[in-house]
């Protein structure tokens, strides 16, 4: 019974409407504006005002906190469209006096997050147009081209492939009942991502273990929570209090499970090189830099060091993998074009030329 009232809420989860978060380039946007103003002489609440006049509707929350004695970070947290590393770093930053700096630090993150999303969204954006291609080439033969050149055989005795019959029937099939076979293909979408959805609830896609595409996760991944420590560290939170937060905000189980166990083992006591190598990424650099990170008092540099690193080598990756989808994706269009015209067309070559003899 329990199971099924937990099944029951997976997917009554997918139809409800999540509380909408400000998108990478938005928090750079509202970090940048107000890093620059608090270096003039302007104070917060005079600050906010200027956005305000930008069309940040969420900003008159915020403002109307602070002039009710509320904290930054409090009014931060009262619109819930940040992160638990943004409350962090300006919980710093006021307990400083030194909130400028922390909106400087907390722009360069998003900023940073909001150009590695948009590369890969530019890396796949020509092959998404030739699958859309693709689709649109498979629709036009079956709807239209197929159907055109079957009523030449039509009263003929030419004597047809297997597969030509085949695909005649389902262009026949699916141009008769236009409708119904779009509401059947709609249908199967649909429950295909119900399922998909139920099926990796919780999971990000370094936890799916498809090849590809787990490696890539992975490698953001990385890159993504090396600058979150460095961000929580230069900003002067501790280890554990920085790992503590990237646990809140992580949604990846197998990253979520590394870092509580190096939450766990630093705790005990053992150095931040110990912790790392407890974990078995098989990531040797990240051990090395951030050792040296450790013994010399350079960890602010440690991180952002391997965060470059490890943002590049996803880019490289993106790249190649990019490369190769291109032609692949070209060769399937050449397939099938050639499919076509070896069981559509050739048939009626060979027809005609045997009917001229």
């Amino acid at each position: 019974m329990k199971k099924e009232r937990h099944q029951l809420k997976k997917f009554q989860s997918i139809f409800k409407p999540k509380e909408k978060k400000l998108s990478f380039y938005e928090q750079y946007e509202f970090f940048d504006s107000l890093s620059k103003i608090a270096r003039t002489s302007f104070n917060l609440v005079d600050s906010l005002d200027l956005i305000l006049q930008n069309d940040k509707k969420f900003v008159t929350g915020i403002k109307n906190d602070i002039s009710g004695g509320k904290s930054m970070c409090e009014a931060l947290q009262n619109t819930n469209k940040f992160s638990q590393t943004s409350y962090a770093v300006v919980t710093v930053g006021e307990e400083t006096g030194r909130l400028d700096i922390a909106f400087e630090r907390l722009a360069d993150y998003f900023k940073i997050a909001d150009e590695t999303k948009n590369k890969v969204k530019k890396a796949f954006a020509y092959p998404s147009v030739l699958i859309l291609a693709i689709f649109a080439l498979i629709c036009y033969i079956n709807f239209s081209f197929i159907p055109s050149v079957a009523t030449m055989y039509q009263g003929s005795d030419v004597q047809l492939p297997a597969i030509t019959h085949i695909l005649m029937g389902v262009s026949a099939f699916t141009t008769k009942y236009f409708l119904q076979a779009t509401v059947l293909f709609i249908t199967l979408v649909f429950i295909i991502f119900l399922l998909v959805n139920l099926r990796l609830e919780n999971k990000n896609l370094q936890d799916i273990n498809l090849p590809i595409i787990s490696d890539l996760a992975n490698s953001y991944s990385y890159a993504y929570v090396l600058w979150t420590y460095y961000l929580l560290i230069s900003s002067g939170i501790d280890i554990l209090r920085a790992t503590d937060l990237l646990i809140e905000q992580i949604k990846s189980k197998s990253i979520k499970l590394k870092l509580n166990k190096f939450y766990g083992s630093v705790k005990e006591g053992n150095s931040i090189k110990e912790a790392i190598d407890n974990l078995d990424l098989k990531q040797n650099k990240i051990s090395y830099f951030l050792d040296i990170g450790e013994k010399t008092g350079t960890m602010e540099e440690s991180l952002k060091m391997l965060s470059d690193i490890y943002f590049k080598e996803l880019t490289d990756k993106i790249s190649k993998i990019t490369k190769l989808l291109e032609p692949a994706l070209v060769f399937i269009i050449a397939v099938t074009i050639g499919f076509v015209v070896i069981f559509v067309i050739l048939p009626l070559i060979s027809a005609n030329f045997s009917s001229i003899q």
